[in-house]
């Protein structure tokens, strides 16, 4: 565009900057840095750092910034790069623990033991779908800042064979594959997934919606949790500390995620992907995902209160999205279509969102708001322009509409418990259609 740019950057996101430079095509990209950290940090502190050496150079950093916006670019930082990604098909022939090494020492593991995709594993995995081996599924990137890659059906079922998979599982893994760019979330936050499976696909394939479901204790729930995180990582690019994965704490939910099946059977309410605009005998996969764990979510004597509970835990802290996610054990679900009494996850919905608020104040005092939602809310971005200039004791809603409390009955009805979540429901993609 002709403007002179250079990005400015934290002393800790070289590595990361440097990266995302180098797939762009633009290696020799100029930036400025500063010391590290500056999110959360008082404007004394960043006013100092902006006087202080770039840690880099040694130089001054405004020096830096004014050089890089203002001196000529040479020749080889004009060019622009084409990123060339020669990757064989087919690995050379070796004994099977000399290529499980190989794999690992490639980063298309997690560091944990695989099943070897042979070409006779792979050819079986794929009698799972109908599709076509070269197929297109679609794309998947570790974050909206990272490029997307795109995949066919065969490299799902490679990845599907080193999570321990079998066929049946693949139309479910090609689902999740083809909901376009979702991956395993990079932040530097401890992020995951969750992924909810309705329809008869459950039962096909075996998977658990009872005791111990979003659990490591059932086969099925459990590999295809794993296919997804190293499809996340040899699909997409993700998961690589330093580079695509900056979650500065981790998190175990990185490894399998949280994949389980609704219980449909026992709750009082419809399926969540007939929440979702599909037919209850369709079978459907639905990816949500966030940060950070679930907060137990009222007590066990529904006589006595029940909602104020619920109120506490969900208002307890600001988010960053408009979204909360709640997950409750079919017994919970029963009390809560009772006691309420709502006929339908939407009563559930209308309530929580006419009851569960907190302050303007309190939401904007929050550092990750102010942070990552003070600028949509300059540029009209709703709901958050019409908050940011409420005066301060007003209340809003923790999500943003009825709708966008995402109601899931999971469990096997041995403690009526619920847990709450500041996740977000991304997007459903049909099952069948991968057969």
């Amino acid at each position: 565009m002709g403007i002179p740019t250079v990005a400015v950057i934290t002393e800790r996101f070289i590595d990361l900057f440097e990266y995302a430079a180098q797939l762009e095509g633009i290696p020799l990209l100029r930036y400025a840095t500063a010391t590290h950290p500056v999110a959360g940090q008082p404007h004394t502190v960043i006013r100092q750092r902006i006087g202080e050496e770039d840690p880099r150079t040694g130089k001054p950093f405004v020096q830096q910034l004014i050089h890089a916006l203002t001196h000529p670019l040479s020749p080889d930082e004009a060019a622009v790069l084409e990123i060339q990604r020669p990757v064989p098909r087919m690995v050379q022939p070796d004994t099977p623990e000399n290529l499980k090494q190989f794999f690992h020492d490639q980063g298309w593991t997690d560091g944990q033991p695989i099943v070897l995709p042979t070409p006779e594993r792979v050819s079986e995995m794929l009698q799972g779908t109908s599709r076509s081996p070269r197929e297109q599924v679609g794309t998947m990137a570790p974050s909206a800042a990272h490029e997307a890659w795109s995949f066919t059906v065969e490299k799902v079922a490679v990845n599907a064979v080193m999570a321990g998979c079998k066929p049946e599982h693949l139309p479910v893994l090609l689902a999740i594959a083809s909901l376009e760019e979702i991956s395993t979330p990079s932040s530097t936050v401890n992020t995951a997934s969750m992924v909810v499976v309705n329809g008869p696909i459950r039962e096909e394939i075996g998977m658990n919606w009872g005791v111990g479901a979003m659990g490591p204790h059932n086969p099925a729930n459990a590999v295809i949790g794993r296919a997804f995180q190293l499809m996340s990582r040899n699909l997409a690019g993700g998961l690589e500390p330093e580079s695509t994965y900056l979650g500065t704490f981790g998190s175990s939910l990185s490894y399998n995620n949280i994949i389980f099946a609704e219980n449909e059977d026992d709750s009082p309410w419809e399926p969540f992907h007939v929440s979702k605009g599909y037919k209850p005998e369709e079978s459907v996969v639905s990816i949500l995902s966030g940060s950070g764990g679930g907060w137990r979510a009222g007590g066990r004597d529904m006589a006595v209160d029940w909602e104020s509970p619920i109120i506490k835990v969900a208002s307890a802290r600001p988010s960053t999205t408009t979204q909360m996610v709640w997950v409750m054990d079919p017994l919970r679900a029963e009390e809560l279509s009772e006691a309420g009494p709502f006929a339908t996850k939407q009563e559930l919905g209308r309530w929580f969102y006419d009851n569960v608020r907190l302050t303007a104040g309190e939401y904007w005092a929050d550092r990750s708001v102010r942070l990552f939602k003070t600028g949509a809310a300059r540029a009209g971005v709703e709901p958050y322009a019409s908050w940011i200039d409420l005066p301060p004791e007003a209340l809003i809603p923790k999500v943003a509409t009825p709708d966008h409390l995402q109601t899931i009955v999971v469990g096997g009805k041995t403690n009526n418990i619920s847990e709450l979540y500041d996740w977000e429901y991304k997007k459903s993609a049909s099952v069948d259609a991968w057969r």
